[in-house]
């Protein structure tokens, strides 16, 4: 369950990020990319093998490969404040462009909305 709720926060995060960066087309990419960010630890094999095999776009596989993008850059900052390392977290916020009171903001909004998916599922 909670690994679930990691992967379902990390996707609401992203696409939220997205949004506020004026990426909102793609936004559904970036859940995704929250997504599949946990896969490994629910199949049991590295990351790095099962993203190559999933169709999805190059710039989000690279990013969940540690590689330098967009998707890479949102991706990062999500694990940054998880983690709470908060002067990667401010260097992200830079060069995304975003208000450093942006992304408290939106990491409380996507734990509300999966509590409330939690809440509706129990």
């Amino acid at each position: 369950d909670e690994l679930i709720k990691i992967s379902l926060i990390r996707a609401r995060l992203c696409e939220a990020i997205a949004t506020k960066i004026g990426l909102s087309k793609r936004k559904t990419e970036f859940f995704l990319m929250g997504m599949i960010s946990t896969i490994d630890a629910f199949i049991g094999r590295p990351l790095e093998e099962i993203v190559q095999e999933l169709p999805v776009a190059k710039g989000l596989k690279d990013a969940l490969l540690g590689k330098d993008n967009v998707y890479g850059m949102v991706y990062s900052l999500v694990l940054c404040y998880e983690r709470g390392d908060w002067d990667r977290v401010n260097q992200w916020i830079r060069k995304l462009a975003l208000n450093e009171e942006d992304i408290p903001k939106l990491y409380t909004e996507a734990i509300r909305n999966v509590n409330e998916i939690a809440d509706f599922i129990n």
